[in-house]
């Protein structure tokens, strides 16, 4: 052995690896990483520390960046997709496009074409760029350019006009993965790298790109996408293919396809696109679906030439061929393609999108009058899970991808693909596959494509004329549309909530654009209406109930005669009254306007007419009409949205994960304001349809405003009479009251179990195979984790006891690994039922390469979180109180002696620790089975006049104290050393009062009662 595993030094000598930050935008990130313990070469010990304490300082960076970044859309938007919260509008997006000089007039329509939908656009010239700056290589000072181009404008997406024998990319590296299949195999083309600016990737100085001592940033401050285009024709074609989708010109966008080979002998690969479908699609989207033998050249090309919005392909790949489960689609057949349009393909495939070897994901991208819009492929290899289909590191991408489109509003190519990746940062650290995705992924198109995910709707124009400036008005289906661009020669702006704008009066064509409506584009002299009705007032984006608030409005006649009109006003009497102010005129003369009576609108109050939910639209018609005739000569329809508070129940958290006849169980629960405007002087309270069950408190008041994106944390106690019954189900109801609002929550709790806790320290009370078990290798905290150390192949189950499933669960757990890196090692966690069984997900080996094994090559991560949500991880419905077991599936298939031998090499095989299932959805961060609220406790209670308070916290801390108006009456000072407080009332009156504590990050409130 080496001289150093006889050393009396721990290693390592330091328990710190790193630390540093990222910058998106002007948020700054912090980020520090360490060992979890130190090896005793002498005594061949592990030693884990009980807690680990970590002192930080902020410091001026001497670093720093000299201009301060300003944030951009993309930076907004990251900033959002990763839980930051951000109390500002989104920022205008800012287009970059870098070209090659001869491809400068193929592209002037596409700029032109942006600029008439409001987009900032700015242009480089390729050539210039690297000519006028110093660095490493081209790539660096493309990089550099981009950086700055965001500090002085706010780039928010980058696009990369040319293939990458014109612009390289950047080669990046994850790991070495060994397959041995290609020399430059572990050569990742990551065009990521333009976008994610701080650093240089390179902090080693190796002039290799993204391995963890580089410090690689993976905060993006630029969403980045290639056209990789070799040619103007190809730039040209690409152009009006793009223009065509998103001016709305499409018959049918509601259409989706895809294709699925069996990776492996009998591996289903068709479950993870059928997930995608049955989760994330529309039920109105029309869906093939080729698997099985259906899925060949023919039936392939056929589907694609049926003009596909979205594309899947699950299968082998090369840089020259989509592989079907029969036949294939290649670089010698594409002439087959011949779609009028395409939208968005996203291949798992291996090598499809090699942007080093003029790749078939390009050639789908670039093909002339056919193809598609959008490509997202992988640069190297694809990884697949030959044990558990739809579970392999590409389709975790892709599922995110799929999600992301259809649940949370992001529609840009170079955005998808970046954002598919966010979640997948926390394990990007050391032999990371997901690290290996994340930087091949690579989107091939336009980076401000913007895919409809259904049909955009139709808009209409009417305007005035003004003489010297235009008055337009946009609408669709008679309502109005608020920030459409609207252009008149070289003057541009956007309409306001009444969907009107008035622009200088240049040119005769007008256009408007709006993402969700087709473009349209017309005669002025086409859209001069002869009579008009235009909002001189500028609305509330919301008003509460018992608002009142008054609009005017001016109608025009541009007809060369007299009108005699009349006023008629359309709304529902039980949510709005309604006061004219002054007569209203009757008539108008020739070419001129009249202004109209004022009206008082006054949205009832709940006590009035009925409580109105959070954004609800309150319609109001104001027309004007012939009066002979009853012809509406011109109308406006008013959408009043209500603003209210709306409350959210998350994190509901037991101290006890069963309730038992005659037992009280602790709970606390956060309530969120999802509303619209704050909830003052809020009020819960506890019921229960069952005789069996009480609370310790049967209402609680909270003393402050919950701002709206604020919570509160209640907490209370279930007592249980002992007489229950063996089984049963109870309703606990919470109603929640504010000023006049009131709501109402249900929440099912079943006698029994209905969640679960275990820190694998002292038992493990499965039925399971005796080769799962306690192991002291690893442990998140404590001593212990679970492990399964099977000694021959086989599968090898753990199955937990029944559990009731309420809606909102989620079962978490922490796991490490280190695994064979392919093969069909790994194991499932599954939900069985009665009906079915659900895979949530498969954690192991994986590839998307032929199966067998590679001697010595392992993946391998330390402790990460998992949090899985049942309702989103499965496509079935499931029934509040349906019964279902957790069940652990170890597979081990294939023994090799010296590398997956589990029984025997105590270091390799999965561990996990702080198993949880609980309701809502979240569970503390470390996991404690003693809830945060038992350590402030309170007695004697009622009280007259001494409280004894005590706190279960080494650390200083401060209490305050109010009674039920909220008024702040006593503040209490906790020095560190102390757990017990007194708070002397004698001066108080009798009555309910709340004790206050803020503790690591949480607000911690009891009420007590004083009684004289």
């Amino acid at each position: 052995p080496h001289q150093p595993y006889y050393s009396q030094e721990r290693f390592p000598a330091e328990k710190l690896i790193s630390s540093g930050h990222g910058y998106s935008g002007n948020s700054k990130i912090g980020r520090i990483s360490f060992y979890s313990a130190q090896y005793l070469p002498l005594q061949k010990t592990l030693v884990f520390p009980q807690k680990i304490i970590i002192n930080y300082e902020l410091i001026p960076d001497p670093a720093q960046r000299k201009n301060k970044l300003p944030d951009s859309f993309a930076s907004w938007q990251i900033q959002q997709n990763m839980g930051i919260k951000v109390n500002r509008d989104a920022p205008e997006p800012v287009y970059l496009l870098v070209l090659p000089e001869q491809f400068l007039a193929a592209y002037q329509p596409l700029i032109e074409w942006r600029q008439k939908q409001g987009i900032n656009v700015l242009v480089g010239i390729y050539e210039e760029i690297v000519a006028n700056r110093s660095g490493v290589d081209e790539q660096q000072m493309l990089r550099d350019y981009v950086r700055d181009k965001y500090q002085e404008y706010g780039v928010s997406h980058l696009t990369i006009g040319a293939d990458d024998s014109i612009i390289p990319s950047r080669i990046t590296f994850a790991f070495d993965c060994n397959y041995g299949s290609q020399i430059d195999e572990n050569e990742l083309l990551c065009d990521m790298y333009f976008g994610c600016l701080d650093g240089s990737w390179d902090a080693n100085g190796n002039q290799i790109y993204g391995e963890d001592d580089d410090n690689p940033d993976y905060l993006a401050e630029v969403f980045v996408s290639r056209i990789p285009a070799e040619n103007s024709f190809q730039v040209s074609s690409y152009v009006e293919k793009l223009i065509g989708y998103e001016q709305g010109n499409i018959e049918e966008y509601q259409k989706a396809g895809g294709f699925s080979m069996e990776l492996w002998s009998g591996s289903n690969s068709q479950v993870c696109q059928q997930f995608i479908y049955d989760k994330y699609f529309p039920d109105d989207y029309e869906i093939d679906f080729l698997y099985g033998q259906n899925n060949n050249d023919e039936n392939a090309y056929d589907l694609i030439n049926s003009n596909l919005n979205c594309a899947q392909h699950t299968g082998h790949g090369w840089f020259t061929v989509l592989s079907l489960e029969d036949g294939n689609i290649n670089q010698n057949n594409l002439y087959n393609m011949q779609n009028d349009w395409g939208g968005i393909f996203y291949s798992i495939g291996c090598w499809t999108a090699a942007l080093d070897y003029d790749a078939i994901g390009e050639d789908i991208v670039r093909k002339l009058d056919s193809g598609f819009l959008g490509y997202i492929g992988n640069s190297r290899y694809g990884w697949g899970a030959p044990a558990a289909p739809g579970f392999g590191f590409s389709e975790f991408y892709q599922k995110e991808m799929f999600r992301l489109f259809f649940q949370e509003e992001i529609y840009d190519l170079a955005a998808l693909n970046y954002s598919q990746k966010i979640p997948y940062f926390p394990y990007f650290s050391g032999k990371s596959i997901y690290k290996w995705v994340g930087y091949e992924l690579n989107a091939l198109g336009d980076s401000f494509c913007r895919f409809y995910n259904q049909n955009p709707a139709e808009m209409q124009l009417t305007a005035i004329n003004l003489i010297d400036s235009v008055k337009v008005k946009v609408y669709s289906e008679e309502s109005p549309v608020a920030n459409a661009v609207v252009t008149i020669g070289n003057h541009q702006g956007k309409t306001d909530r009444n969907g009107e704008i008035c622009l200088p009066y240049t040119e005769q064509v007008v256009s408007a654009y709006k993402y969700g409506y087709k473009f349209l584009q017309t005669e002025l002299a086409d859209i001069f209406s002869n009579y008009e009705l235009t909002i001189d007032t500028e609305l509330e984006l919301a008003y509460e109930q018992g608002e009142q608030f008054q609009v005017e409005s001016v109608f025009y006649n541009n007809t060369n005669e007299n009108v005699d009109f009349e006023i008629n006003y359309c709304y529902n009497e039980a949510d709005i009254q309604l006061e004219q102010i002054g007569q209203q005129p009757e008539s108008v003369e020739a070419n001129s306007n009249v202004n109209l009576a004022p009206v008082q609108i006054y949205l009832k109050s709940i006590a009035e007419s009925y409580q109105m939910q959070d954004g609800k639209i309150i319609p109001f018609i104001l027309q004007v009409t012939d009066p002979d005739s009853g012809e509406i000569l011109a109308q406006h329809t008013f959408k009043f949205k209500i603003a209210a508070p709306a409350f959210q129940i998350r994190n509901l958290q037991w101290a006890n994960y069963s309730l038992e006849a005659g037992g009280v169980n602790d709970f606390y629960f956060e309530l969120h304001n999802i509303g619209s405007i704050g909830a003052e002087n809020v009020q819960i309270d506890f019921v229960s349809d069952s005789e069996w069950i009480s609370f310790a408190e049967s209402s609680i008041i909270w003393p402050e405003i919950i701002e709206l994106g604020e919570y509160a944390i209640i907490s209370n106690q279930l007592q249980i009479d002992a007489d229950s019954p063996e089984e049963w189900w109870s309703n606990l109801q919470l109603e929640i009251a504010s000023q006049e609002y009131l709501f109402s929550q249900n929440i099912n709790l079943p006698q029994d179990s209905f969640g679960y806790f275990n820190d694998f320290e002292t038992n493990f009370d499965w039925t399971s195979s005796e080769y799962w078990q306690l192991v002291d290798t690893y442990a998140f905290q404590g001593e212990n984790s679970l492990s399964c150390r099977p000694q021959n192949i086989g599968y090898y189950a753990a199955t937990s006891d029944y559990f009731y499933f309420l809606s909102g669960m989620e079962l978490s757990f922490k796991y490490r690994y280190k695994m064979p890196m392919y093969g069909e090692d790994g194991f499932y966690v599954r939900l069985l039922s009665e009906t079915r069984v659900d895979t949530l997900i498969f954690l192991g080996a994986g590839g998307a390469l032929p199966p067998e094994n590679k001697d010595g090559d392992y993946i391998e991560s330390d402790w990460k979180g998992y949090s899985l949500n049942i309702e989103d991880l499965t496509t079935a419905t499931w029934q509040e109180g349906e019964l279902f077991q957790i069940d652990f599936l170890f597979s081990f298939p294939v023994l090799e002696e010296g590398f997956n031998d589990y029984g025997n090499m105590p270091q390799i095989g999965i561990f996990l620790d702080q198993l949880a299932l609980s309701r809502a959805g979240n569970v503390n961060n470390e996991n404690e089975e003693v809830l945060l609220t038992n350590k402030l406790q309170l007695y004697p209670n009622p009280f007259n006049p001494i409280l004894n308070i005590k706190i279960e916290s080494e650390k200083s801390a401060t209490l305050n104290i109010f009674n039920v108006k909220g008024q702040k009456v006593a503040v209490l000072q906790k020095q560190a050393e102390e757990q017990n407080l007194k708070w002397n009332a004698a001066k108080m009156s009798s009555g309910i009062y709340f004790i206050r504590w803020q503790h690591e990050g949480k607000t911690i409130t009891k009420k007590s009662l004083l009684l004289k």
